[in-house]
Order: C-alpha cells, then sequence, then structure tokens
C-alpha cells in the first residue's frame, strides 16, 4: 500500500542520488510528498530527508535545510535527518545535529565523519 510506495520512492531517489543523478533525485519526491501521503510520520521523516539529501548533493542548501527540518519535526529519531543535516549545518546547529546523530545511531555509516565534526 502507501508505506511500500512510499519505501519505493525513497529507494529510487536515493540510487539517482547515488549514481549522481541529483536532478532525477530532487524530481522523485517533491510531487508525491504534495500529495499528503497517508503513511506515519517516521515514514514521512524518511522521505522528506531523503529528498533533502537530494538538495544536499545538488549544492541546494537552502531547499536542503528546509526539507531536513521537516523531516526533523515529523520524526526526530531518523538518524538520516541529522546526518544530513550535520553535513550542511554551520555552526552550533551543525554540532547539535551531529551529536543527534551519533545518539541515535552510534555505530552508524556516517558515525565517523560525525565524530570528527562535534571535536
Amino acid at each position: 500500500g502507501d508505506e511500500s510506495y512510499a519505501q519505493a520512492r525513497v529507494a529510487l531517489a536515493a540510487a539517482y542520488r547515488t549514481l549522481g543523478k541529483t536532478n532525477d533525485s530532487i524530481a522523485t519526491l517533491p510531487k508525491y510528498l504534495g500529495t499528503q501521503p497517508a503513511i506515519p510520520a517516521r515514514l514521512k521523516a524518511v522521505v522528506w530527508c531523503e529528498l533533502g539529501a537530494a538538495y544536499v548533493a545538488g549544492r541546494q542548501r537552502d531547499k536542503a535545510m528546509g526539507c531536513l527540518e521537516t523531516g526533523i519535526e515529523e520524526n526526530r529519531f531518523e538518524p538520516k535527518c541529522h546526518a544530513e543535516m550535520c553535513k550542511v549545518a554551520t555552526g552550533a546547529e551543525a554540532k547539535d545535529s551531529c551529536q543527534a546523530y551519533l545518539t541515535l545511531a552510534p555505530r552508524g555509516d556516517f558515525a565517523d565523519e560525525a565524530q570528527k565534526r562535534v571535536r
């Protein structure tokens, strides 16, 4: 149903982003989010954070920040949002996001980089 479709959209956007097809990654999610899908907040956060990650990859900082902030509002326990915010934010906000990521995913893929950024 709706959850499977959301997960498929996120996987497609992530695949495009990984392949360096940032514009395709970005195009995959906004229209979907505009439909106000009936999915749990935890999954909606993942969708917003993947869109934020695509904007980070596309060097569109302001759009990335907006998406990541929305994702964190949907579910503050989603590590991906904090990892991406750690990459794009500055100052205390970046440090707080890196620390939040390390709290949520101390052995996650981004843990080593986040650790360097909180020092």
